[in-house]
C-alpha cells in the first residue's frame, strides 16, 4: 500500500523537477525572452549623456560656440558706438554756435564829430545792425571826457545814458544818437568819447558794442584802443 501510494509523488517529481529536460528548455527560453526585450529597450532607449569632460574641451576650443565671439564683439562695439556718438554731438553743437554766430545780429557803430559856434563838442552816432536777424537794444551810455593823454583802458563810472526809450534795430536799419559835450576845450587837452551799447538778439543772448574815440588837433575823431572798441 505504501508504494502504491509513494508512485504518484514520483511521477510529479519528475515531471516538475527542474533539471528535467523540459524543465530545463522552458528556462532557456524564459532567458532568451529577456535577452530580446533587453536589446529592444537598448535600441529605443535615449542617448545617455555625455561626459563632461568631453563638453568642457569642445567649449575650450571655440570653434563649435560662436556666441563667444559675438559677446566680444558686443563688448568692442559698445565702447566705439558711444565715442562716435560723443562726436556726432561735439560736432552739431559746434554747427549750431557757428549757425549762430552767422544767423544773429551785428550792431556796428559810426561816430561824425560836431563842432559848435560857442566852441563845444558834439558827436553824432549812427549804429547799424550788419547781421541777420534784428536786435533789441536796451541803451546807449557813454561819455566825454578831457584828458592830458589817450588812457590804455575804459573807465566806465560816470556813464549817462544817451537813448532812453529801447527800441528794436531790423537787419541793415540803423538807428541814429546824438551827444554834445557841453564844455569847451582847454588849453594843451584831448577830448575823447567812448561808452556802450547794449542789446538782445533772437537767441536770447545779451551782446554789447563798446565804442570809443578822442579827437585830433586837426578836429578828427580818431579811434581809441582795442579795448574801448569791442563786440560782444
Amino acid at each position: 500500500m505504501r508504494l502504491f501510494h509513494a508512485i504518484p509523488m514520483m511521477l510529479a517529481l519528475v515531471v516538475y523537477n527542474p533539471t528535467s529536460p523540459e524543465g530545463t528548455g522552458d528556462n532557456q527560453r524564459n532567458v532568451v525572452e529577456q535577452q530580446t526585450k533587453a536589446k529592444d529597450t537598448a535600441v529605443f532607449a535615449p542617448n545617455p549623456k555625455p561626459d563632461s569632460k568631453k563638453c568642457e574641451t569642445k567649449k575650450q576650443d571655440g570653434s563649435e560656440n560662436p556666441h563667444d565671439w559675438l559677446y566680444i564683439a558686443y563688448l568692442v562695439s559698445g565702447p566705439v558706438v558711444g565715442i562716435l556718438a560723443l562726436f556726432t554731438a561735439v560736432v552739431v553743437w559746434k554747427q549750431i554756435a557757428t549757425l549762430r554766430q552767422i544767423e544773429r545780429a551785428w550792431v556796428m557803430i559810426d561816430i561824425s564829430p560836431r563842432f559848435f559856434a560857442d566852441g563845444t563838442l558834439g558827436a553824432d552816432l549812427t549804429f547799424v545792425n550788419r547781421g541777420k536777424t534784428p536786435a533789441w537794444v536796451h541803451g546807449i551810455w557813454l561819455k566825454w571826457n578831457w584828458v592830458d593823454r589817450v588812457p590804455n583802458k575804459p573807465d566806465y563810472d560816470g556813464l549817462t545814458e544817451s537813448l532812453k526809450t529801447p527800441r528794436p534795430i531790423a537787419p541793415n536799419e540803423s538807428l541814429d544818437a546824438s551827444s554834445r559835450f557841453n564844455t569847451r576845450e582847454p588849453t594843451a587837452k584831448t577830448a575823447i568819447i567812448y561808452g556802450v551799447l547794449r542789446y538782445r538778439d533772437i537767441f536770447r543772448q545779451e551782446r554789447k558794442t563798446c565804442f570809443g574815440c578822442y579827437l585830433t588837433g586837426d578836429r578828427i575823431l580818431t579811434r581809441l584802443p582795442s579795448n574801448f572798441n569791442e563786440y560782444t
